[in-house]
């Protein structure tokens, strides 16, 4: 059985369909952050919402490693 044309890069005949994900942006500091009723109007409240976000987040993950 003669294995000459098999290569690693041989994908000659096999279309590849890229599928792309659009995305939006907005800047505002009136949001609704993890609960409707939850109302962030000012730039403190919004960077305290990150903080707590990324705290919990890092909490999360080192407790599912322990």
């Amino acid at each position: 059985m003669a294995h000459a044309n098999h290569s690693a890069g041989a994908m000659d005949g096999m279309d590849m369909e890229m599928e792309t994900m659009t995305m939006y942006f907005y800047q505002s500091e009136k949001v609704k952050f993890l609960f409707e009723s939850y109302d962030v109007d000012s730039s403190t409240g919004y960077f305290g919402v990150i903080m707590v976000a990324f705290i919990l987040g890092f909490v999360c993950e080192t407790l599912s490693i322990v």
